[in-house]
């Protein structure tokens, strides 16, 4: 892998007009927030597929469609039995859309920062299994921030990697004492092309 990345090195960037696409697989840390804490860390996976328009060598719109598993760890749930602590597994559509901010000697670098909405698609806590979609707000909408690396694989082809965050800014619950947010990050790995 490392002979293969070397030997791509190039000092090619893209141009204004470019525009590249690709898909990607994520390792998916999540939880969720509160004014007053953090909930514990329960981690997923997400793949989708990417795109980027350049305007010039620095500066791109950047976006992705992608399955994404959210959730946290220990959080409580309530039935006729009494009170448990289970894991809460959240999926979901996300969509960020984001200005791409190329830099470095060959524009290798780039940070990505905008925002991105997500559709739920399915709710449940891992304790019975127990479908909870009905009582979760169905959109998620916040800020998405990234900071990678794209390396040439070819004249045609780039290898990313990069680190990225999602901080949400709705109620994740329809009805609940205190809000709370998504908040979840990723450390990606995807394979792009120039179209």
């Amino acid at each position: 892998m490392v002979i293969v990345l070397c030997s791509g090195l190039g000092t090619r960037t893209q141009s204004k007009g470019a525009f590249e696409g690709g898909f990607f697989t994520a390792l998916n840390p999540s939880s969720v927030r509160t004014d007053q804490e953090i909930g514990n860390v329960k981690s997923g996976v997400s793949i989708g597929v990417s795109g980027e328009y350049y305007f010039s060598d620095s500066w791109g719109l950047y976006f992705e469609l992608a399955l994404t598993k959210k959730g946290w760890a220990d959080g409580f749930y309530a039935d006729e039995r009494g009170t448990f602590t289970t894991d809460y597994r959240l999926n979901y559509i996300t969509l960020p859309i984001t200005a791409s901010w190329h830099f470095g000697k060959t524009k290798g670098w780039h940070l990505n920062f905008g925002p991105y909405i997500g559709f739920l698609t399915s709710a449940e806590v891992e304790y019975n299994g127990m479908d909870v979609s009905d009582f979760m707000t169905p959109i998620d909408f916040g800020l998405a921030l990234g900071i990678g690396y794209k390396f040439r694989l070819s004249d045609f082809s780039r290898l990313q990697l990069e680190y990225g965050t999602q901080t949400g800014y709705v109620n994740i619950f329809e009805v609940s004492d205190t809000d709370i947010y998504n908040s979840s990050s990723r450390f990606a790995l995807g394979l792009l092309f120039d179209l």
